[in-house]
C-alpha cells in the first residue's frame, strides 16, 4: 500500500486468534478500499482490506509435473502460472470469497481440489502425490473490538474463578426456584442479594434528611 501511495479509510484495532487458541496482542491496522479484477478484465470487485507488512509465511507453489499435466488435460489454467513470485500480497477472507465462487470444482487424482472463482482457479487440499516436504498451514481470525474492551480479562478468555463460581450458583438457584404453572406459564422468585447482613440500614442518613426537610 505504501508503494501504491493509497490513503487509508480508517484504522481498526484487532486481535488475531490463531490455531491452538493462541492470540496476538492488540494491533492497529490501516483499512484500505481496494479493487481486484480477473486478467481478462471481465470481472472486478471491490472490498476493504487490512494492511500488513507480511501477511503470512512461505506458501509452496505446485511443482509436481503429474499435477500440472492433469490440470492441462482438464483445461484448468492458473492466472499466475507464469510468475515466480511466492510472497502473498493479498489474502481474501471467507467474508469475500463466498461472493467470488462460481460453484465449479474439480477433484484431482492426487487428492487436491481445484476451485474456480471469478478471479481465476485456485487449488487447495492435501494431495497423495509427493510434492515437497514443505507444509504450510494458515489460519487467521480477526476479532474487531472497541479500544476500551481490549484490556478486559473476559475478552482475552481469562475468567475469574470467583465470578465463575458465582455464576454457577446463580444458575442453580434460578433452576431450583423456577416453577411451571398449570396454565403453562413460568413463575420465578425474585432474586435476593446474598449476605444481606452487611447491607447498611441507612437509618442515620434517613434521619438527617428528615431533619433538614423540617
Amino acid at each position: 500500500m505504501t508503494q501504491l501511495k493509497a490513503f487509508p479509510l480508517r484504522t481498526e484495532t484487532v486481535i488475531h486468534a490463531l490455531f491452538g487458541e493462541d492470540e496476538t496482542e492488540p494491533k492497529s491496522h490501516k483499512v484500505f478500499a481496494i479493487e481486484v479484477s480477473s486478467l481478462n478484465r471481465v470481472f472486478s470487485c471491490g472490498f476493504e482490506a487490512f494492511s500488513e507488512r507480511k501477511i503470512c509465511g512461505f506458501i509452496p507453489r505446485i511443482e509436481n509435473d503429474e499435477i500440472w499435466n492433469e490440470l492441462k488435460r482438464k483445461k484448468i489454467v492458473f492466472a499466475d502460472f507464469f510468475r515466480e513470485e511466492t510472497d502473498i500480497n493479498l489474502l481474501i477472507g471467507a467474508d469475500v470469497l463466498g461472493k467470488l465462487l462460481t460453484g465449479n470444482t474439480v477433484v484431482l487424482e492426487c487428492g487436491l481440489t481445484a476451485v474456480e472463482t471469478k478471479l481465476g482457479w485456485t487449488v487447495f487440499g492435501k494431495g497423495s502425490c509427493r510434492i515437497d516436504n514443505i507444509l504450510s498451514s494458515l489460519s487467521m481470525h480477526s476479532m474487531s473490538l472497541p479500544a476500551n474492551k481490549l484490556w478486559e480479562l473476559e475478552v482475552l478468555g481469562i475468567a475469574s474463578e470467583n465470578e465463575k463460581e458465582k455464576d454457577d450458583f446463580n444458575l442453580r438457584d434460578f433452576n431450583d426456584k423456577i416453577k411451571i404453572l398449570s396454565d403453562g406459564r413460568y413463575e420465578v422468585e425474585l432474586p435476593w442479594k446474598l449476605d444481606s447482613s452487611n447491607l447498611p440500614s441507612n437509618k442515620c442518613l434517613a434521619r438527617k434528611r428528615h431533619e433538614k426537610n423540617d
